[in-house]
C-alpha cells in the first residue's frame, strides 16, 4: 500500500502542472462580485515529510471566464496539512502559558487545534466498496471532499466533468 501511494505521489510530482479536473458546481457559488459555476483545480505540491498538500484552483463564471476577486491573480490556494496539538486545555496555567493557545487556567483553544487533513487523505484504507476504483479517481475524490468542505458554502458540492 505504501508503495502504491508513493507511486501516485511521484507521478503527480513528475507530471508537472496539469489540471486535475474541472468541477461543475451543483449550485452557483456566490463570490463578490460574481457567481462561480465552475472551478478548475490541480494538485500543486505534496510534501509528505511535513504532511502538507497544496491545491491551486480558479473560479470560473457561466461563460467560463476566470473570476477576479480584488487581486490581479485569479489563482487561489487551498492547503491541507496535519497540525499537531501542542497540548491540552487542562495543561494551561495562565494566558499563553505553557502554550500560545492557553487563555487562562485550564482553558484555551488547544483542544480544537488538531488537524489531520493530510493523513485523512493519504492514509486511507481500501474498503470493499472501493474495489475496482482506480487509485487516481479515489485520491481525487478524497482531496475534493476535504477541499469542498473548506471552500464552498453550505452543502454545495460539484461533479467532475
Amino acid at each position: 500500500m505504501k508503495k502504491a501511494m508513493l507511486a501516485v505521489m511521484v507521478s503527480m510530482l513528475v507530471s508537472g502542472v496539469v489540471f486535475a479536473d474541472r468541477i461543475t458546481l451543483t449550485t452557483p457559488e456566490t463570490l463578490s462580485p460574481a457567481s462561480a459555476t465552475h472551478m478548475d483545480w490541480f494538485v500543486d505540491k505534496i510534501n509528505a515529510k511535513d504532511k502538507v498538500l497544496e491545491v491551486s484552483y480558479i473560479w470560473r463564471n457561466v461563460d467560463n471566464l476566470p473570476i477576479y476577486l480584488g487581486t490581479p491573480n485569479v489563482w487561489h490556494t487551498w492547503t491541507c496539512q496535519d497540525i499537531p496539538v501542542p497540548g491540552t486545555n487542562a495543561e494551561c496555567t495562565l494566558v499563553e502559558v505553557p502554550y500560545p493557545c492557553c487563555t487562562g487556567p485550564g482553558i484555551g483553544t488547544c483542544d480544537d487545534m488538531e488537524d489531520t487533513c493530510f493523513t485523512d487523505v493519504f492514509s486511507f484504507k481500501i474498503r470493499s466498496q472501493d474495489v475496482g476504483t482506480s487509485i487516481g479517481v479515489g485520491l481525487r475524490t478524497l482531496i475534493w471532499n476535504k477541499m469542498r468542505a473548506d471552500i464552498l458554502t453550505g452543502g454545495n458540492t460539484g461533479t467532475f466533468e
